[in-house]
């Protein structure tokens, strides 16, 4: 099953340079590949999640985040704003799963305890 992912997540990134253009960031060219790589990666993690099947999900996570570093590197590496912006976007979306583990945790106990 860890074939699948790898299979749609490997193209994507080989081919990362060498694609045909469909718009700019930053002042170089977003290529298919960039869009496809994040695309893909998304479709698995949803997938994943919905199947409950972790060897969909944890390598769309990891595509998905090879992808925003590829990105990040290629199209914003003078600009200050868009790393600081991953991060702070980055620990507001733990904070928000610590927040919705630690109701559903509670929410859990409650119901048992009664």
């Amino acid at each position: 099953m860890l074939a699948v992912p790898v299979s749609l997540l490997v193209p994507s990134n080989v081919l990362f340079e060498h694609t045909p253009f469909l718009g700019t960031a930053g002042g170089r060219g977003i290529g298919l590949f960039e869009y496809s790589a994040v695309a893909v990666s998304i479709a698995l993690v949803v997938f994943g999640t919905r199947a409950r099947r972790a060897s969909l999900a944890v390598p769309g996570v990891m595509g998905l985040a090879v992808a925003v570093l590829r990105i990040t590197d290629r199209h914003f590496e003078q600009v200050l704003a868009w790393p600081l912006a991953l991060a702070i976007l980055g620990g507001l979306a733990m904070a928000a799963g610590a927040a919705m583990t630690y109701v559903r945790g509670r929410r859990l106990l409650q119901e048992r305890g009664s």
